[in-house]
């Protein structure tokens, strides 16, 4: 594995991704049949071997997600063909392969334990592994939410660059040391095939130095949960705390920092770590799970949700303090609709912890709650939305934020008339960039665009007909500018 680590570090770290792809599987492939007990016919072997190098020549070709996927899933077939883990029918061998590639990166640990837990004469030493492996979950998952702040909160960067940490990039890169980690994961699953029949035996072994009440999972038990959620209530509340501080009692950032830079930062990471919470939630508290019978975890359970919906309800005023000085795109507004969906995900499980329904009723709720919310939004008129708001908001119109796009409202389609012929009313100029030399539009281009408009919605049959475009034609009609219409725009 070392070996296999080192080569990965040569081969990808900092390098562009393309033929080290193949190089590398090629030679995972030979440590496959060099490290795993061979159980095949050399017809069977040369029949896999065969399938690899197929599945080897996308990748060649291009290095792309597809290419990579291809040759992944061709070098599984090989490791599982050549130790004879690859039996049943066509269903049960696609499983063996997905589980692989999927579940596989994540045994390490597990087999790890499970190793140590087979040998013989280890006393103390077992003990220390175990208390170690109550570790792995809640020190794993806080580093990625501590990452994924560090990405969202501008903040955390700027003060921690106010630190010397030159010293510790002379022996040890943090990024290459998690490289490195991945690269292991990945791998084991291909190396040490076997190792899922040695766990299924000691698992399902009674060692008699281990005392009954120790049969529940370490690494997702109800000690790991604890610790988990202790730690991760700290690091929410800090998040949660610099939030308040920034955004709600409104103290003022440091110097180089604007609002729309802390806002636009923050928005979309928060999310990420509010979804990743609510899995961790949902597996900690899975119907047969001990978890489900302490009182403490389910007490940090609510508080930590709790938290979860105050950091959602943050993104939500953050990407409405980006919207403010950006102005509104389809982007931003789907945006808002997936966070109000994540606070109200984030409600529900509260009400399903409340009232004690199974993980089912959870998804149940949420599919009608995502059915309601499309609903809604498809009797919203969404362009005329995005173009009357994006007009009143303007530094134009409103003396504050960005300019006007107007092509961008153009784009949007006829529904942006009723809000771009107001913007000429209120400012004949027209937008300030029409103005700039390389940037000048010639008036006849808002005329003919506006002309196709009237026209297509005027020769649209009745089979065609809604509410939303009768509107719009009875506008054009009260306009009096079905073809030909001139904004009153001053030539500059």
């Amino acid at each position: 594995m070392l070996f296999l680590v080192a080569l990965a570090d040569w081969l990808f770290y900092k390098h562009q991704l393309g033929i080290s792809i193949a190089i590398f599987l090629a030679v995972l492939c030979v440590a496959v049949t060099l490290n795993n007990r061979l159980r095949t016919s050399f017809r069977e072997f040369a029949r896999y071997a065969a399938i690899f190098v197929v599945a080897f020549f996308p990748v060649i070709e291009d290095a792309s997600l597809i290419s990579f996927f291809i040759v992944a899933a061709g070098a599984a077939i090989f490791a599982l063909g050549v130790s004879g883990n690859l039996q049943g029918r066509g269903g049960e061998k696609f499983r063996s392969v997905a589980k692989t590639l999927l579940i596989g990166p994540f045994r390490l640990p597990f087999d790890l334990f499970h190793f140590t837990m087979s040998w013989e004469g280890l006393g103390d030493t077992t003990i220390a592994i175990k208390k170690l492996a109550v570790l792995v979950v809640p020190l794993g998952l806080g580093m990625v939410f501590l990452l994924l702040f560090a990405s969202a909160n501008p903040l955390i960067p700027l003060w921690l660059s106010k630190f010397d940490f030159s010293f510790l990039q002379i022996s040890v890169n943090p990024f290459r040391i998690a490289f490195w980690g991945v690269i292991a994961f990945a791998v084991w699953p291909f190396l040490y095939i076997k190792s899922a029949r040695v766990t299924a035996r000691v698992a399902s072994a009674q060692t008699p130095s281990m005392p009954e009440g120790d049969s529940s999972p370490l690494l997702f038990g109800p000690a790991a949960i604890l610790r988990s959620l202790a730690l991760f209530n700290i690091l929410f509340a800090a998040q949660s705390g610099l939030d308040i501080t920034y955004l709600w009692a409104g103290v003022a950032l440091p110097s180089g920092l604007t609002y729309a830079s802390y806002a636009h930062q923050g928005a979309y990471p928060l999310i990420v770590t509010a979804l990743l919470a609510a899995a961790f939630v949902l597996a900690a508290l899975r119907r047969g799970s001990e978890a489900n019978e302490v009182r403490t975890i389910k007490v940090l359970i609510v508080l930590w949700i709790a938290q979860n919906i105050l950091l959602v309800t943050s993104s939500i005023l953050r990407l409405d303090l980006y919207v403010a000085t950006y102005l509104l795109t389809g982007l931003r507004f789907a945006a808002f609709v997936w966070m109000l969906l994540v606070a109200a995900g984030l409600v529900l499980i509260l009400v399903r912890i409340a009232l004690k329904r199974p993980n089912r009723w959870l998804i149940g709720a949420n599919c009608c709650t995502l059915g309601f919310a499309l609903y809604v939004t498809s009797l919203i008129n969404v362009p005329a939305l995005i173009a009357r708001y994006n007009v009143d908001h303007c530094r134009e119109i409103s003396g504050q934020g960005v300019e006007l796009d107007i092509y961008y409202l153009a784009s949007l389609g006829p529904q942006a008339l009723p809000a771009i012929d107001r913007y000429f009313v209120l400012h004949p100029a027209g937008p300030p960039r029409w103005q700039r030399p390389g940037w000048v539009m010639p008036h006849q281009w808002w005329v003919d665009l506006r002309a196709t408009w009237a026209n297509d919605l005027l020769m649209r049959e009745w089979r065609g007909w809604g509410f939303r475009e009768e509107r719009l034609r009875r506008y054009l009609a009260r306009r009096q500018a079905v073809v030909g219409a001139r904004p009153p725009i001053r030539d500059s």
